[in-house]
C-alpha cells in the first residue's frame, strides 16, 4: 500500500475516502486490503485517528452506491415480477441477517447491497442493517489490524507468530470437540417409531368399521 500512503500523505484523507468507496464499488478484496492498511497506519501514528471516520464514510458510500444501483435496475424485472416474487419475499424476511453477515465477505458485499435495492428492501431498513453490517466489517478489519500492529511492536514477530499458532490450535480443538459432541448427541437420540410398529390411522379406522 505504498502508493496509497504516498497519495494520502500528499493530498490528505480525501484520498482515503475515495479509495475505500471505489474499492467497495469495484475492487473486491481491495477494500479489505485498504481498510486493513488504514487500521495499521492509525496504530502506527501515520494516520490521524480521524481516519477511522473517513474509512467508515467511504465504506458506507460504496455500499449505498450499490444499493441505489440495484433500485434503479428494478426496471429490468418489470416483466418478471411473478418469477421473483417468492425470492423477494424470502430476501426481505431475512434481509437483516443477509446484510449484516453478507457484508463481511468481499465478493458478497456488492451483490448483497445491490440485491437489497433490486428486491425492494426499504431504504430505512437498508440504512439500519446494511450500514450496521458495513460498520461492523470496517471496524473489525481496522481493529484487528491495529491490534496486530501494536502486538508486533511490543512482542516482536516471533512471539506474535507463536501466539497466532496457539490461537489456531485452540480454535481447531474447539471445532473438533464441538463436532464430536454433536455426533455423540445425535448418536444417542432415540430413533423414531418405525412405520410397521403400529397400524396407520386409515388401517385402524377400517378395522373398526369391519367390527
Amino acid at each position: 500500500m505504498e502508493w496509497l500512503a504516498g497519495w494520502v500523505e500528499s493530498y490528505g484523507l480525501v484520498v482515503l475516502f475515495l479509495a475505500v468507496a471505489l474499492a467497495v464499488i469495484a475492487w473486491p478484496n481491495g477494500d479489505d486490503e485498504i481498510v486493513t492498511w488504514a487500521g495499521g497506519a492509525i496504530a502506527d501514528g501515520f494516520l490521524h485517528p480521524a481516519a477511522v471516520l473517513v474509512v467508515f464514510a467511504g465504506a458506507l458510500a460504496g455500499a449505498t452506491a450499490w444499493y441505489w444501483a440495484g433500485r434503479w435496475s428494478r426496471v429490468f424485472l418489470s416483466g418478471r415480477q411473478s418469477k421473483v416474487a417468492e425470492f423477494r419475499e424470502w430476501f426481505q424476511e431475512w434481509s437483516a441477517w443477509i446484510l449484516v453477515v453478507g457484508l463481511f465477505f468481499p465478493w458478497l458485499r456488492p451483490v448483497v447491497s445491490a440485491a437489497a435495492g433490486l428486491l425492494d428492501v426499504e431504504w430505512r431498513r437498508f440504512r439500519m442493517w446494511g450500514w450496521a453490517g458495513t460498520l461492523c466489517w470496517a471496524g473489525f478489519q481496522m481493529g484487528t489490524s491495529a491490534l496486530m500492529s501494536i502486538l508486533m511492536r511490543r512482542l516482536g514477530a516471533d512471539a506474535l507468530n507463536t501466539i497466532f499458532n496457539w490461537v489456531v490450535v485452540g480454535i481447531s480443538v474447539a471445532v473438533i470437540g464441538g463436532l464430536l459432541l454433536l455426533f455423540l448427541f445425535l448418536a444417542k437420540r432415540p430413533r423414531g417409531v418405525q412405520t410397521g410398529d403400529a397400524p396407520s390411522g386409515n388401517g385402524a379406522r377400517e378395522q373398526g368399521d369391519r367390527e
